[in-house]
């Protein structure tokens, strides 16, 4: 090899240039040629350098009966014989095996570092274990994402067993399932393994495979926010349907309260047309109208109520409120339906004194004591109704308590909420649209308080609510009772007044001149905001207008404004069936004096015009 000089040893040889050592591969046996120098067609020639040939002899190696390689060897002092065809051979086909051989052991070490980069670099935990012959499972390997998984340096573990490394995988089913997958083989996958406890917390799920005879790889995730998410979307599932089974009986409960007064508004006002009824059968006839006339009122508040609550449209009006005033007029109000069910009625301040005021909202504690008591005597068959308050740790608690069929506990939450009963059933005992409970719960949490119930089945049921509590000194309080006695008097010093009704419904007009003919010397009609203006400047003489807001031609808000303009004394008092949000100071910014809301409480209608004219 010294003396070879060829520069040139090219890797790729066209085919008519090949020459003997195309004829090995032509022929696919060795060419021996011991002649170099003798003529031989198939001698192509050699390079320019290469080392002079007297004797040569190439041999193929086959794999399989693929030809690998091709070896040559030349100048032997001797022929080349069938001997050196099998020791070149033998030699070559050793050396092709080293080479496979090395071949295969970089390729498996390339694939085990791919693999071990995909597992470095994945985002799954990985855990290695080795089963050892006294059957035990030595923690042996894992990656980064494990520790970020787990919350720990996974590392420290290596070389201890399962039960000493992870404790809390020693009380489950885990260290066996996978000492049987070291051993037999297999996979094991498992999509929640749920832990709160320890090392490790939460739910994951694992895959388990032998990667080698007792040897055992786990990939492991976090989906413990995967399965909150589940739970939640169950939950909201379920929410929407409980929500459409409770508006479906909302809906079906409504329509009953609706059309049960309806049906005796109508019917008995059908058979008030009779001619030949008596008095008594008239008077019987009205009281059934007016029952379920104030029950239909009592389910159009609510349903506006709850409305306002919804839309955060509710406002809370503070002022001064004794409680004995107000468990005094409930005990006025209901001891006669309490005594038609043969129910005794009792009132109970453990703190009695006038003294005590506090400052909330009035109608609101009013409306939430009338429903809690109307609720206990309706669900009380006999037995006893007891209301009062006491005072605790700087709040006024005032509770309602009855015996009757009170709550089971699973009840007892469920019915705070909107639109539900105890029974949502369609044959339920109990009338009611289940939203006064729901509304009273609103507006103690407005005024500060909170209110819950205390019941066990056929034992009766005690609801209590809280308020903040503020002395206020008796003398405030005779100041107070002085005023209200003053406009008792002043009252009896009403003198006839010229009165405007201004009110395009019939029955409403009809009304308002019943209403105030106690008060009326002259009483003028108009229909619209236009006769209205008409008439006031024809009749300067006028002390009062009701004047209706919802009107054709031209609205109250604008009749108003325009009276205004050239009357600025005249007292006018609002009134609307929109009762909303908003409509009160919609009319004091027109101009008017007051505002009151239809159905008109007679007593009400009163008190607002003792307010503005006393004579």
């Amino acid at each position: 090899m010294m003396e070879c000089a060829t520069t040139e040893q090219p890797r790729e040889y066209l085919v008519e240039k090949t020459g003997l050592w195309g004829e090995c591969v032509r022929q696919r046996r060795p060419v021996i040629t011991n002649d170099y120098a003798a003529e031989n067609p198939l001698k192509k020639g050699h390079p320019e350098g290469h080392v002079k040939l007297i004797r040569h002899m190439n041999i193929p190696v086959f794999d399989n009966s693929k030809i690998v390689l091709v070896a040559g060897v030349g100048n032997k002092f001797e022929n080349y014989d069938q001997s050196d065809v099998e020791q070149l051979t033998l030699l070559m086909e050793g050396m092709w095996q080293l080479v496979e051989r090395k071949r295969t052991e970089y390729a498996l070490r390339e694939k085990e570092l791919f693999s071990q980069q995909i597992i470095e670099n994945a985002p799954f935990g990985v855990h290695h274990y080795e089963l050892t012959d006294d059957n035990k499972l030595i923690f042996s390997g894992t990656n980064p994402a494990a520790d970020i998984i787990l919350g720990i340096k996974n590392f420290q573990f290596i070389g201890k067993p399962i039960e000493e490394a992870f404790p809390s995988l020693a009380q489950t089913h885990i260290p066996e399932t996978y000492r049987k997958i070291a051993r037999h083989g297999g996979l094991y996958h498992e999509e929640e393994l749920n832990f709160e406890q320890g090392v490790i917390a939460g739910s994951f799920e694992i895959h388990a495979f032998q990667t080698s005879p007792m040897h055992v790889t786990i990939f492991f995730s976090d989906i413990t926010e995967r399965k909150r998410a589940e739970l939640e979307l169950i939950q909201a599932k379920e929410k929407a349907e409980e929500s459409d089974r409770l508006k479906s009986a909302f809906l079906a409960n409504m329509s009953h309260e609706i059309r049960t007064p309806m049906n005796g508004i109508l019917g008995f006002a059908d058979l008030l047309k009779e001619p030949k009824l008596s008095g008594e059968e008239q008077q019987h006839y009205i009281s059934i109208i007016e029952e379920s006339g104030a029950r239909m009122l009592n389910i159009i508040n609510d349903i506006i109520s709850i409305s306002k609550i919804e839309s955060g449209q509710t406002e809370v009006s503070l002022s001064e409120v004794n409680p004995n005033d107000l468990l005094q007029y409930l005990y006025s109000f209901f001891l006669p339906e309490a005594e038609k069910k043969c129910l005794l009625l009792y009132r109970n301040t453990k703190s009695s004194s006038n003294e005590i005021i506090i400052n909330t909202d009035k109608e609101k504690v009013l409306a939430v004591l009338i429903n809690l008591v109307k609720n206990a005597i309706k669900y009380t068959p006999s037995g006893f109704v007891e209301f009062g308050y006491e005072i605790k740790d700087n709040m006024l608690e005032f509770f309602v308590k009855d015996s009757g069929i009170g709550i089971q506990e699973k009840h007892q939450k469920v019915i705070f909420e909107r639109f539900r009963q105890v029974s949502e059933s369609i044959d339920r005992e109990f009338e009611g649209a289940g939203l006064g409970l729901s509304i009273s719960k609103a507006y103690i949490e407005m005024l500060g308080g909170k209110i819950w119930v205390e019941s066990k089945p056929g034992f009766g049921s005690t609801f209590y609510f809280t308020l903040p509590l503020t002395d206020i000194s008796k003398n405030h309080i005779n100041m107070i009772d002085s005023i209200l006695k003053s406009e008792i008097k002043n009252e009896n010093k009403l003198i006839g007044l010229n009165i405007l009704i201004v009110e395009d419904d019939k029955i409403s007009k009809k009304l308002l001149i019943e209403l105030t003919s106690k008060f009326g010397k002259k009483v003028l009609q108009a229909t619209n905001g236009i006769e209205a203006i008409e008439l006031c400047k024809k009749h300067t003489d006028l002390d009062l207008i009701l004047l209706d807001i919802q009107m054709p031609e031209m609205d109250g808000y604008e009749t108003c404004r325009q009276i205004r303009m050239f009357n600025k004394n005249i007292i006018i008092i609002a009134q609307t069936a929109y009762a909303l949000e908003g409509d009160k100071e919609k009319a004091i910014a027109a101009g008017c004096n007051d505002y009151i809301a239809k159905p008109i409480n007679p007593e009400e209608l009163n008190k607002k015009i003792l307010k503005y004219i006393t004579r």
